[in-house]
């Protein structure tokens, strides 16, 4: 059963040793895709309908204020923040970051699931590394390389993967 930890956290833990997965959904507010799966499954815990059998699964709904406000963000772009937050700037989506940072250590797998502005077929962005994960997520393409142009600078999979996670950013088109 889920356990909300912190407001936007919630926690699923077996207590039996598997792969601790850790999931973001709402990094941009008005991605609703990944938001409507994440209270899905959180809803299908409580019900009984999933029941994980080992490890650990850790939801979070990233970009709160953004989410509320049903905009991408509230003050930036939380996805190009990851790797560097600016602690004399007082906006929102550093501040949530500040609170979310810890949830990155000894996680196995790390998945942020986000939705295109227009209709495209889902993607995966990741490090070549992940193609193994990536390729079991039925996607119809997965981009590698991506980390390469700085446009990408701190998004959050390659903020999870450089904290020895395998990791993949969802794009549900």
């Amino acid at each position: 059963m889920f356990q909300e930890v912190k407001e936007g956290v919630f926690i699923y833990d077996t207590i039996v040793s598997g792969p601790k997965v850790l999931v973001f959904a709402g990094v941009h507010g008005n991605e609703v895709s990944g938001i409507d799966a994440c209270k899905r499954i959180i809803e299908d815990a409580k019900s009984g309908k999933f029941v994980l059998k080992n490890g650990k699964l850790v939801i979070v709904f990233a970009n709160l204020d953004a989410i509320k406000l049903n905009t991408r963000y509230k003050d930036i772009n939380m996805n190009r923040c990851f790797d560097e937050i600016d602690s004399s700037q007082n906006l929102s989506e550093y501040n949530r970051l500040k609170t979310l940072k810890e949830l990155f250590l000894d996680v196995d797998y790390f998945l942020d699931l986000h939705s295109t502005s227009s209709k495209t077929e889902p993607f995966i962005l990741c490090d070549e590394s992940d193609n193994f994960f990536a390729q079991s997520l039925n996607a119809k393409f997965i981009l590698n390389g991506v980390d390469k142009f700085k446009m990408f600078n701190g998004i959050s999979n390659f903020y999870a993967k450089k904290n020895g996670s395998i990791a993949i950013n969802y794009e549900a088109g």
